[in-house]
């Protein structure tokens, strides 16, 4: 009998360590839905596959920002770098404020770990609560509270939704950004300034990141209790915040990256303002700041190009 009783619990050990991390059925669970995808997208573009599409994405954002065509052929190595220039700097942000506190830091991570064993009591407490308020739901008279009850993570869902679209407003509006160097009126004179720029993508972060939050809880605490429509809303949040992530290295090729260039003195043209933006084998792609246009300087190893400090276009 008590062999019986040993293979039964062992075959239920079995039994839990296999569905571990999974809801029913053996279906992952809808929060590590996100580990999961990056975990796929890393095995399938490797990581400097997604370093060079990273990087592209936001050397073609930076220069369709500022109008100037690149008609230089960059390396497919320093377009990597910029990608991760572009993670370095997402991983450097919150840590570059720890390190400037020192002591601070300290009674942060405490706050932090109290925080965190709270958040314990803090589920256990909810839970009896909606237990609760579930049974006195069901007890009560009134058949409104019923349709109320059924009612409410809809509700709580489509208000979500809103303020998620509405945070994000900001993201869609600097998309639309384009072309200041030809037409400066296309960028606000309040972000005229590198640091107005730098401060309104680090916005743009926060209210990402929130939204990222929102989708989370969604997925959390209301996916696997929701009706077909309430999971359709926690898909469309998914989808929208995914759309927001994928435009984060749109707003940093637009905000972060410089619009410094060096201006240029050729022999060939003495007398025009020109500032250097690449090259290719036989030319130099310059931008003429009197014509507002991109051009092409043929050069030779004979010709004198006299290369100055570095000049901010934008202020």
């Amino acid at each position: 009998m008590s062999q019986n009783t040993d293979e039964m619990s062992s075959q239920s050990e079995l039994a839990y360590s296999a569905n571990s991390g999974q809801g029913n059925g053996g279906v992952p669970s809808p929060s590590s839905l996100p580990i999961k995808l990056i975990s796929a997208a890393v095995g399938l573009f490797g990581v400097s596959g997604i370093l060079y599409s990273v990087g592209f994405l936001i050397l073609r954002s930076h220069y369709s920002f500022l109008g100037i065509w690149a008609g230089g052929s960059q390396s497919a190595t320093e377009i990597t770098e910029e990608g991760g220039r572009f993670f370095y700097h997402l991983l450097y942000l919150p840590v570059a404020p720890l390190a400037r506190l020192q002591w601070k830091v300290v009674v942060a991570l405490l706050l932090l770990g109290l925080l965190w064993d709270a958040r314990r009591k803090l589920t256990t407490w909810l839970g009896a609560w909606r237990r609760r308020f579930a049974k006195r739901s069901t007890e009560s008279r009134i058949p409104e509270s019923g349709r109320f009850r059924r009612a409410a993570p809809t509700l709580i869902l489509v208000l979500l939704l809103v303020v998620s679209v509405v945070l994000l407003e900001t993201v869609w509006r600097v998309t639309e950004f384009r072309n200041v160097l030809q037409a400066p009126e296309n960028l606000p004179e309040a972000l005229k300034s590198a640091p107005a720029r730098a401060g309104l993508y680090y916005q743009i972060l926060g209210r990402v990141l929130l939204c990222g939050l929102i989708a989370w809880l969604g997925l959390r605490f209301f996916w696997p209790m929701a009706e077909k429509a309430q999971r359709g809303l926690v898909i469309a949040q998914c989808v929208l915040t995914l759309a927001a992530c994928s435009l984060v290295p749109v707003a940093y090729g637009r905000l972060i990256l410089p619009a410094k260039f060096r201006p240029i003195q050729h022999s060939s043209a003495p007398s025009e303002k020109l500032f250097l933006v690449g090259q290719t084998n036989d030319a130099l792609v310059i931008w003429n700041s009197v014509l507002k246009q991109t051009e092409l300087l043929p050069y030779t190893d004979k010709d004198r190009v006299v290369i100055g400090s570095a000049v901010d276009l934008l202020e």
